[in-house]
């Protein structure tokens, strides 16, 4: 019987689009501009902003609201909490698939 390792991280991060952003923002190691992450995920500015709240409710990301001349820019950034999380998870699924290859 294959026994798997416990989930030890915050699984609001296991949504595909959530993960593939928490990944991109993992290697900027800085703030990103919401219209960059939107066409990266391809995803409706609603959309984003709904899993951005998601994220920032469970403090994976950090936002900053600030204006460039007077247009408003929205900046997105992991959060300590969330390089956390995500190096969790890594270390998880490496756990998972170490199981899974020794049966």
């Amino acid at each position: 019987m294959k026994v798997y390792p416990p989930i030890t991280f915050n699984k609001v991060i296991l949504h595909p689009k959530r993960l593939r952003m928490i990944s991109f923002l993992a290697n900027e190691h800085k703030y990103v501009a919401f219209q960059d992450i939107k066409q990266l995920l391809e995803l409706t500015d609603g959309n984003l902003a709904s899993h951005l709240r998601q994220l920032q409710k469970h403090k994976i990301i950090q936002i900053e609201k600030r204006f460039v001349g007077k247009i408003p820019q929205t900046r997105i950034k992991l959060s300590d909490n969330g390089f956390c999380n995500f190096d969790t998870f890594k270390h998880w699924i490496l756990e998972l698939l170490e199981v899974s290859n020794r049966e």
